[in-house]
């Protein structure tokens, strides 16, 4: 299990959970964003995300810096 952070070519950023690839998270994504009724979902880079708990709390951290998507 995983978390992505995916940027959009608009700018916008959407958190996508319990993807185990890059590529099934975009999908996921862009499946999402079509039942919703967006035509179209242009991806432009991605991270993975780490899980982090502390101090009896709950966060996702950044694992790398966001990449263009190949």
């Amino acid at each position: 299990m995983a978390a992505y952070d995916i940027k959009l070519s608009n700018g916008w950023v959407s958190t996508v959970n319990c993807a185990n690839s890059e590529s099934e998270a975009i999908e996921t994504l862009k499946n999402e964003r079509e039942r919703m009724g967006y035509e179209s979902t242009d991806v432009a880079e991605i991270r993975r995300m780490k899980e982090c708990y502390g101090n009896g709390g709950y966060g996702l951290v950044a694992l790398e810096d966001f990449h263009p998507i190949a």
